[in-house]
């Protein structure tokens, strides 16, 4: 979808009241409830950026006159904080990725003597925990999660949880949206009728089954609300009644009827006993029929479960772990870059963490027809860490030559190399 077209500067570089802001927020929601296409999948309430860093840049820059930046100079400070932020996100990767490996189920080294402790579960769930917040991930609660299974048993699924066979399960979510989806009804049962259904955009499972020393990590895409039942790894699906009593019904009318034909001749062929053992035979088959029936069923509600997953698996344990620490760079780099860009343009005056929010996300509402819910206060965080303030408190940047020049000196010290691991263990 093109330009919806930029905000006036003036509007832009003018401190509004209360008032303002609240009108600001109301128009913004009104606009991207008025976009068309995909773009209305995203949710206001989502902390994710849709755009990759690249183009979030490329746009910026040239939009530099509207920010009172100049585009190569714009470009070098986005290169030197990407060099700051890859930095980091290298070290924790690497000292996540050691934590991780005597709990890695996919390991094909030798594991060390020393079996790991319950501290280091707590240290590595702990990691983990801050390394989904970091990729603006959201966790979703218990409460949350019986409702996905409870819409899962109103399709016409029994979805049976058994706790007591997992020591730890979480499971994080990003990006709302929807999707569309055939589905077989009673008036389209060959052809099926298509439904709008809302789906989570990535989904991220962590579990620890009772029993195995093993944490599973596993990554997915675009998984319907009403599936989200389908990752837990302590759900079984099982039959409902009306499907017990469709097979059993059914063989039980076939063997009812086979059975009085069988009789019927037995009235004038009592002396052949051999017809008696094919009456038990066909009774045992079709015995062993309804129950592989069942079997069956059953086998097929697993089958439709994991063939709809296979497709939308990202990665598992420690690739999903590398996919992972790959996206806090992203995330970071825009909420840096964007929080650079509006901060100089508000050189000449003073703003509030939610005020840049505001700002940023009514730029996203006409720039690219998208709501997000802009993180302001990570974004603050990763400029005063990268030294890039002029002044903290009114949230003004330092001009470009001087933040590039900060940025070099920076990556060359090795700054905050440590700056994540020293984080996710608080």
């Amino acid at each position: 979808m093109g330009s919806v077209g930029l905000l006036d500067r003036h509007q832009l570089a003018t401190q509004p009241d209360t008032g303002t802001i609240a009108t600001m927020t109301e128009q913004t929601a009104n606009l991207v409830r008025e976009s068309t296409g995909d773009n209305e999948r995203q949710r206001l309430d989502d902390r994710f950026v849709p755009i990759r860093a690249c183009d979030l840049i490329t746009t910026l820059a040239n939009d530099g006159q509207h920010f009172g930046l100049a585009s190569d100079a714009f470009h070098g400070v986005a290169d030197a904080i990407l060099d700051v932020i890859e930095q980091e996100t290298a070290a924790f990767e690497r000292e996540l990725a050691d934590l991780y490996a005597a709990f890695n189920p996919d390991r094909d080294t030798q594991s060390p003597d020393r079996k790991p402790s319950p501290q280091d579960c707590a240290d590595l769930t702990r990691c983990l925990a801050y390394l989904l917040e970091k990729t603006n991930f959201e966790h979703l609660s218990d409460v949350q999660i019986e409702a996905a299974v409870h819409a899962a048993n109103s399709r016409g699924l029994r979805v049976r949880l058994h706790p007591e066979r997992v020591d730890y399960l979480a499971i994080w979510v990003r990006g709302r949206g929807t999707d569309e989806r055939d589905r077989r009804t009673l008036r389209h049962p060959v052809r099926g009728e298509t439904r709008t259904i809302d789906i989570f955009r990535r989904i991220a499972v962590l579990a620890r089954l009772r029993d195995d020393p093993h944490i599973i990590i596993k990554l997915f895409k675009d998984i319907p609300i009403e599936d989200v039942e389908a990752l837990l790894p302590h759900a079984e699906i099982e039959m409902t009644l009306r499907d017990r009593a469709l097979l059993i019904g059914g063989s039980a009318g076939t063997l009812g009827s086979t059975a009085g034909k069988v009789f019927g001749l037995l009235k004038g062929m009592a002396a052949l006993t051999s017809l008696l053992w094919v009456v038990l035979i066909g009774a045992a088959m079709l015995t062993y029929r309804t129950f592989m029936g069942y079997r069956r069923a059953r086998s097929n509600r697993d089958s439709q479960r994991t063939r709809h997953l296979y497709y939308q698996n990202l990665g598992n344990n420690g690739a999903a772990l590398h996919t992972l620490t790959s996206m806090i760079a992203q995330e970071e780099l825009k909420e840096a870059v964007l929080a650079y860009a509006f901060c100089h343009q508000s050189s000449d005056q003073s703003w509030t963490p939610r005020e840049l929010a505001d700002r940023v996300a009514e730029y996203f509402a006409q720039r690219f027809a998208l709501g997000i819910d802009f993180d302001a206060s990570d974004a603050i965080e990763t400029l005063t860490r990268l030294n890039l303030w002029r002044d903290t408190v009114a949230l003004r940047v330092v001009p470009c030559d001087e933040a590039l020049r900060r940025l070099r000196n920076h990556y060359a010290d090795r700054r905050s190399t440590d700056y994540h691991m020293s984080m996710a263990r608080r």
